[in-house]
């Protein structure tokens, strides 16, 4: 093979496509909404050179397991250890909320079982509210971590079942292991397990990492001939692909991922050795130093949008400088350890790297140890409560009957153009309005509430679809939706059109400080409200956000006393809107 050392070109190369598309999605998610897709391109590359790179070791007796995991210590470790203490450090300073309920999840960072935990707290990668950190993306390290583990027993097998079962046998049952557990996800999929269970799970991923290990085991028996216009048509497929699978679409799960790891390996194999390489110098760089790039990019896009500083597009360009510097300074950092060996003229700078780092990554070890634990057991107690009510109640959901308005009355002066009643009200909406909903019961007795954790705009069909068939769609209509997504306007379309325009609908908007899409859903309500004259918004946001001593340690759904404030806030809206009206008929009537 034509390599250098134990490095095949053009892997750098791929590796910088797969990241440049994961850097995307992270920072504008509703642009490059399969640029996660690159995971999957990673997760077949680390199959891929663990078996190049250790079976002709193997067959030579001279792999060692020990060997092998000192080496993967070395390289996964001191980057991570920098990455995530001296982002501990600079947010103590600049975002210290955000760091309550942080020794869990660190512990479970180091220890390579942070996808595990993000499952437990029912963490989504396409919904990152609440629990959300600047280590959210870890969870893809944790799968690597294990693969890693795992892998030295996977070599051994393997090597052992082509002696006694020949090299066709052996590829053989890598393929069926593989198909196996790439039907696990689609499977839960069909069997409606939540997406954050399927995107995280280690047996629901891993198969690209087999699917590697098989195009590895194949690769090291024969060369074929490269068409490197193959190569770029396939990579065409796959920077198409991040433009167009959004994570939230049933077929991601279904098909895509599947698809792309099949991609992935074609790709792989038509460009590795290449006679025309992809390695350029600037997919060179950053494919040699993919890891750290991946390790930074969301510690600072996650501080930029805690921040609320992401609000015009130079902010973005700002924030590719800082990674890049970023990603200098940890290699810079990480060579105090060899200070005797650099050269004279980079000394003064090394040791200033390592100078402001230790400073850092000390506050971020005093950060760690005295961060609080997120005592959610009040919110999650009351929102266990407040569904069961929600659940008997869905057992008698009933008519409120048809409500007459004035004939030939203009309501639009009032903020909304339809007969507003403060009788039967229809409700539906996430956690935030789960939290209030006795809250909303004490307000409006006589009101029907759907809400439910993690609820998005996607859902809002079906359950109404469901209140419909019971005739249980009331005359005013209370929308609390926008938290958990992005509010997509044909699903918006569509649910206002199951409403219907002769009904009146109040929207709460949205208070979720540090998620991408809080700024975006907020303001697309109020063109929404501008658009349809039926639509009134309750503005929660800025109630809220001079208030935050009324929400849960989360920072995002009320406590009791906030609930109540919620609650009210409906009813000073509806109540607004209905004495203007009333006004209005009086004036119609003399």
């Amino acid at each position: 093979m034509k390599e250098k050392g134990n490095r095949i070109k053009g892997m750098d190369g791929l590796r910088g496509i797969a990241i440049i598309g994961i850097t995307l999605f992270h920072m504008f998610p509703n642009v490059f909404k399969g640029g996660y897709l690159g995971v999957v391109l990673f997760f077949v590359l680390t199959g891929f050179l663990m078996v190049i790179t250790n079976k002709k070791k193997m067959e030579n007796r001279e792999f060692s397991a020990i060997k092998f995991y000192i080496s993967r210590i070395k390289r996964l470790y001191p980057p991570l250890l920098v990455m995530v203490f001296t982002t501990l450090g600079v947010y103590f300073f600049l975002a210290n909320d955000s760091l309550r309920g942080m020794k869990m999840q660190v512990l479970s960072i180091f220890a390579g079982f942070n996808n595990f935990w993000q499952i437990s707290q029912s963490l989504d990668y396409f919904t990152r509210i609440a629990n959300t950190s600047p280590f959210s993306h870890l969870w893809f390290l944790s799968i690597e971590m294990q693969f890693y583990l795992i892998f030295p027993l996977l070599l051994f097998g393997l090597y052992k079942l082509e002696e006694k079962k020949g090299n066709s046998n052996t590829i053989k049952i890598i393929l069926g292991v593989t198909v196996a557990f790439a039907l696990i996800m689609p499977i839960l999929y069909l069997c409606k397990v939540n997406v954050t269970r399927l995107y995280y799970g280690t047996d629901t991923r891993i198969y690209a990492l087999f699917a590697g290990m098989l195009l590895g085991w194949i690769y090291t028996k024969e060369e074929t001939k490269k068409n490197f216009y193959i190569s770029l048509s396939l990579i065409a497929i796959l920077v198409a692909s991040y433009f167009i699978f959004a994570g939230k679409m049933p077929i991601v799960y279904l098909l895509v991922l599947t698809l792309t790891t099949i991609l992935s390996m074609f790709l792989i194999e038509k460009t590795a050795n290449s006679s025309v390489s992809l390695d350029v110098p600037i997919l060179d760089w950053i494919g040699k130093h993919s890891y750290e790039i991946y390790l930074w990019q969301y510690p600072v896009i996650y501080l930029f949008q805690y921040k609320d500083w992401d609000k015009h597009f130079i902010i973005y360009l700002f924030e590719f400088v800082i990674l890049i510097a970023l990603v200098v300074w940890t290699n810079y950092f990480l060579k105090v350890f060899k200070y005797k060996q650099i050269k004279p003229k980079f000394q003064k700078a090394v040791l200033a790297c390592g100078i402001v780092g230790f400073v850092f990554q000390a506050t971020g070890v005093i950060a760690l140890a005295t961060s609080k634990e997120v005592d959610s057991s009040a919110l999650q107690k009351r929102i266990a409560e407040n569904e069961e009510a929600i659940k008997n109640k869905k057992k008698n959901a009933k008519s409120d009957g048809k409500m007459e308005k004035a004939k030939n009355v203009d309501y639009s002066p009032s903020g909304n153009s339809q007969k507003v009643s403060d009788k039967g009200l229809f409700c539906l909406g996430d956690s935030v309005m789960l939290s209030a909903y006795t809250n909303i019961q004490a307000v409006y007795p006589d009101a029907t509430v759907d809400a439910a954790v993690s609820r998005q705009m996607s859902q809002a069909p079906d359950v109404l679809r469901w209140y419909e068939s019971k005739g249980a769609v009331h005359n005013t209509v209370v929308m609390s939706l926008g938290t958990n997504g992005v509010l997509d306007e044909s699903t918006v379309e569509q649910t206002l059109e199951m409403i219907g325009s002769d009904k009146s609908i109040f929207w709460v908007n949205v208070y979720a400080p540090g998620v991408e899409w809080e700024a975006s859903n907020n303001q697309y309500l109020k063109e929404l409200a501008k658009k349809h004259s039926n639509i009134t918004l309750i503005d929660w946001n800025s109630y809220i956000s001079q208030h935050t001593d009324l929400l849960e340690e989360d920072g995002i759904h009320p406590m009791e006393s906030g609930a109540d404030a919620y609650a009210h806030l409906i009813q000073e809206k509806i109540n607004e809107v209905m004495q203007k009206q009333k006004e209005i008929e009086e004036k119609a009537n003399k």
